[in-house]
């Protein structure tokens, strides 16, 4: 495999990214073309010592899209890093891209260049869960109309095939979030012609890259219905249902709660929190697509330890990160957005903010740090 590497994408490169390629390649002897400003990334490459014989190929772009730069900033700079390296997939010169640079720039990039999986109408984000022993990814992408029509679009379902049919992934289980308050949508359809039902459900894919993943739900245990904690007092005789079900004496077991159905039903009714309040404070917009902390708190608890790391590349108001702050895990999440970062440190008793690059865009692990999203 070749992979395609920017050189010129995100901090301090190209001289970073050109150390990793260096050492990726002398370790494992990875095929890597770096593309960039030629000069400069040759200038680096001179810094460790003779890579003559190293799988390293260099390939001329004469131009960088910046972190701060608008995504369709690609659309002018053709011979941009992000756009040279994607052509270079495209015509067969290498099987992969990779950049630590601007995202929405790098998506954009492989929409122009490669274009889509047959079928899928937009491309999606998701955070990843590392378990033993490979990492679970969990999309919540939600559900959308197609344009113009009461009818709905298959996108998610398309992309969930693909993730498992093209990229190798598994789909442990799906899941769906009923979120009994949001409110009727899309109005077009629902409250003004009345030819539809409120949709008020996000499927939530499980994916992972074994089939058994690291997973235990009883640390999601739901509290028994009533029903059920009448049956633990009083007792059970064990016997045949009428449906066919054999119940046994094990079924009058307490097992501390009830193992949970994967619809999860959480409210979305936030408003008046500590962050919505500290950012009218401050005068900052919160941000417009946060999710309730139980939807985080479901899938932490259920697929990771006390000292495992969780990862949300696009954290928005770091709803993930707070929820992995407070139930011991180590966590990384990425925000291109500086008033959204900002507005995400109000959910920690305690920030520090480095002197160096005081716009950061990521933080990790309760302290915001400076850095950039990775592509």
């Amino acid at each position: 495999m070749k992979i395609v590497v920017d050189a010129m994408g995100g901090d301090h490169a190209p001289g970073v990214v050109v150390a990793g390629a260096v050492a990726e390649a002398r370790e494992r002897g990875t095929a890597l073309i770096l593309v960039g400003i030629e000069e400069q990334v040759r200038a680096e490459l001179a810094k460790h010592g003779d890579t003559s014989g190293l799988p390293i190929e260099v390939v001329h772009a004469s131009e960088v899209v910046a972190m701060d730069e608008h995504t369709m900033a690609v659309r002018a700079k053709r011979d941009s890093s992000l756009m040279v390296g994607m052509r270079l997939v495209k015509e067969g010169r290498a099987d992969a891209f990779a950049s630590a640079g601007n995202s929405g720039a790098v998506m954009a990039a492989a929409l122009f260049a490669l274009g889509r999986i047959p079928g899928v109408e937009r491309p999606a984000l998701g955070s990843i869960y590392p378990a033993s022993p490979e990492p679970c990814l969990v999309i919540d992408i939600g559900g959308s109309w197609v344009k113009g029509v009461p009818t709905r679009s298959l996108y998610h379902f398309e992309l969930m095939i693909a993730l498992c049919t093209k990229v190798g992934f598994y789909l442990a289980e799906e899941f769906y979030w009923w979120n009994k308050a949001k409110l009727p949508s899309p109005a077009e359809w629902v409250t003004v012609r009345r030819i539809r039902v409120k949709d008020a459900v996000d499927p939530v894919w499980w994916l992972s890259k074994t089939p058994f993943p690291k997973a235990d739900n009883r640390r999601v245990l739901a509290p028994y219905s009533d029903s059920m904690k009448t049956l633990l007092r009083d007792g059970y005789k064990a016997k045949k249902r009428p449906s066919g079900w054999d119940i046994t004496d094990k079924f009058s077991k307490d097992h501390g709660g009830a193992i949970p159905p994967n619809i999860l039903t959480f409210s979305h009714t936030e408003s008046n929190s500590r962050y919505l309040q500290r950012c009218r404070d401050e005068g900052l917009a919160p941000h417009p697509a946060r999710f309730p902390p139980a939807l985080p708190e479901f899938f932490i608890k259920f697929l990771t330890d006390p000292g495992d790391l969780v990862l949300d590349p696009f954290a928005g108001s770091n709803v993930t990160g707070a929820v992995a702050e407070s139930l011991g895990r180590r966590w990384l999440a990425y925000e291109l957005v500086d008033d959204y970062l900002r507005g995400s440190t109000f959910r920690f008793d305690r920030v520090v903010m480095p002197e160096e690059n005081a716009e950061a865009v990521s933080a990790a692990g309760g302290q915001t740090t400076g850095g950039q999203a990775p592509g």
